[in-house]
């Protein structure tokens, strides 16, 4: 044989090959083939764009225009996309159980398919192509299933039992192919809305992940959760054809005035503007109709309440919001106190106290805010008021000023002559009345804002304690840090092999560590009770690192807040410091027990 003729086959089988690989790879597989028999209308549900309905009742031409499927034969209307999109996905997922011609079926038989003139044909399409044809015809003799015919090129009629959702279809009307909601708009993409009637108006916007805003006739915050119902009651509400003469407007016979919303969606470049006319009975329902669509329909009577709405309920009844996590600085100002001044540190909040920086006490502030958080307003008392005085606005009484997020907000409150408490935002107009019992969480005295901790000690400083209760011998206890042994004695007494060592770290961890409940603000009570304590500690500190060093005493004072009771809390006080606290009962009883194994 011949090269080039050797060449030419083998170019030849090359080609074949290629050939057969790219036939093989688009036709489809043995278990696609027997997946086609068995459900031949599989298409995409969402490419289809017409659906043709034809029966002895019924010619219907539903298209999908710009997304949104509409009844355009034999009336125009907006479609009901649940049932359009049902009868797609059950002509997709229809299951032959049998296939039979229509020569196998005789006299009664035939009569029982159903598939008589009268029958329903449904063309589903693409543009121009055609996804599925059939006639639907009576249920079938197993559950579920229903006789559908097809017309084949090669065999004529066939007969189907097929397993489908499609059997109830037949009895439907045209009018059950009208959507039977007044809109179709998703609350996520409305941006703007408004309700007006007679010279009354109702407008809210928000922007995107934002809360609704009030912007008529009142610019302030609303009520997310109200404004939210409103807006669904408006979305959900079911809708029939009226079957009355379309009246127009002005001529509604009802005493209310004539209602219009209107809808403004992302993305559109129009509103909707729906108009609702009152009942005109207290039998009737209210009539509405929407500018998307033709014609007046019958609206559930709910839509009444819309004429009952007024700002205030759909106003935010929470005081204010704050997000704690963006606050830098705080002040608080009264007329009786110094200004306290906290700010953030990172992580770390800090007072300012005559002239010296401390830690502030960070769950009260995270409780002040908290409680601002929480604060519900009474009453919308002025939105306007011409003058601040009658609510003690004019001079308030206590103030609240934050920087959140590099801004500063403040919060004034005032006091009527008759003991009711008021708030205003300084850079808002309006005048809320607010409980009384708020104001507890907002102590106008910087003492409140110290931090808890009295005392901060090295364990390995403590060299001594002595611990003085009423009139008993005080016990003296020393301590050696490096080897963490303790020795005691009581009036000259050695008590060291008595002593429980664990109640004795005990008790050095509290007092090295002392905490307080909270910081006395009456100082004159305070003093007065710790000129005769019930209980005196003094601990003598030594620098660690230099064992020649002089010992310096601490003294600590405890005394009941109610002269010889035992009370819930008891007053502290360190060297004679003008800052008094108080501690809780039971630390008190800890720092009384004998650290003894048994009573002396």
């Amino acid at each position: 044989m011949k090269l080039s003729t050797t060449l030419l086959l083998l170019l030849f089988v090359g080609a074949l090959g290629v050939f057969v690989t790219q036939y093989e790879t688009t036709q489809p597989t043995t278990k696609e083939r027997v997946e086609a028999l068995k459900k031949p209308f599989a298409f995409n549900v969402t490419g289809a764009d017409t659906l043709l309905l034809s029966g002895q009742n019924l010619e219907l031409r539903v298209t999908k225009q710009n997304r949104v499927w509409r009844v355009v034969s034999p009336y125009e209307d907006r479609a009901h996309p649940e049932l359009v999109n049902a009868v797609l996905k059950a002509l997709g997922d229809m299951e032959w159980l049998e296939t039979m011609k229509r020569d196998d079926w005789k006299g009664a038989d035939w009569k029982r398919t159903g598939l008589n003139d009268a029958s329903l044909e449904l063309t589903a399409l693409a543009g121009r192509k055609e996804l599925a044809r059939c006639k639907i015809g009576g249920p079938g003799s197993i559950e579920g299933s229903v006789y559908i015919s097809t017309l084949s090129a090669k065999s004529g009629q066939l007969i189907h039992l097929a397993k489908s959702e499609l059997g109830g279809l037949p009895k439907k009307t045209a009018q059950d192919w009208r959507d039977n909601k007044l809109l179709r708009v998703t609350a996520a993409n409305v941006q703007r809305y408004s309700l007006s009637a007679g010279n009354g108006i109702l407008e809210f916007t928000r922007a995107q992940d934002q809360p609704w805003q009030l912007t008529k006739p009142l610019q302030t915050r609303a009520n997310d959760k109200f404004v939210n119902a409103v807006l669904a009651t408006l979305l959900n509400l079911d809708a029939k054809p009226s079957t009355q003469p379309v009246v127009p407007p002005t001529a509604a016979s009802s005493a209310a005035p004539v209602m219009k919303v209107t809808i403004q969606t992302a993305g559109a470049e129009t509103p909707l503007d729906l108009i609702f006319q009152p009942a005109s009975a207290l039998d009737a329902d209210p009539l509405a109709s929407v500018s998307d669509r033709p014609g007046q329909f019958v609206v559930p009577a709910k839509v009444s309440s819309l004429w009952q709405l007024q700002p205030n309920h759909l106003r935010d009844t929470k005081l204010i919001h704050v997000d704690e996590n963006a606050v830098t600085g705080l002040r608080i100002r009264s007329i009786a106190l110094p200004e306290v001044v906290m700010n953030r540190e990172g992580e770390i909040w800090m007072l300012t106290r005559r002239g010296q920086t401390e830690l502030a006490h960070a769950e009260r502030i995270h409780r002040l805010f908290e409680g601002l958080n929480a604060a519900v307003i009474r009453e919308f008392t002025a939105d306007a008021p011409a003058t601040l005085e009658p609510y003690g606005l004019d001079q308030p009484f206590l103030e609240i000023e934050w920087t959140e997020s590099g801004k500063p907000r403040v919060l004034q409150f005032g006091q009527s002559t008759e003991k009711a408490v008021f708030a205003k935002n300084k850079d808002e107009p309006f005048v809320y009345q607010v409980s009384p019992l708020m104001l507890g969480a907002i102590p106008p005295d910087s003492l409140k804002w110290r931090g808890p901790g009295v005392l901060n000690l090295s364990t390995f400083a403590i060299k001594r304690i002595i611990i003085s209760e009423g009139a008993t011998a005080p016990m003296t206890l020393h301590y050696d840090a490096s080897f963490a042994k303790w020795l005691g004695e009581i009036a000259g007494k050695e008590v060291s092999d008595q002593i429980d060592r664990h109640k004795a770290d005990a008790l050095l961890e509290k007092l090295a560590n002392l905490q307080a409940e909270d910081w006395s603000s009456d100082g004159s009570s305070a003093y007065q009770a710790l000129a005769n304590p019930t209980l005196t500690v003094q601990i003598l500190l030594q620098d660690p690192t230099n064992p020649d060093a002089e010992m310096k005493p601490l003294n600590i004072a405890f005394a009941p807040t109610i002269q010889g009771k035992e009370t819930a809390v008891y007053y502290g006080r360190v060297n004679q410091d003008a800052d008094t606290f108080l501690i809780s009962r039971d630390l008190y009883k800890l720092l009384t027990t004998t650290v003894l194994k048994t009573a002396q």
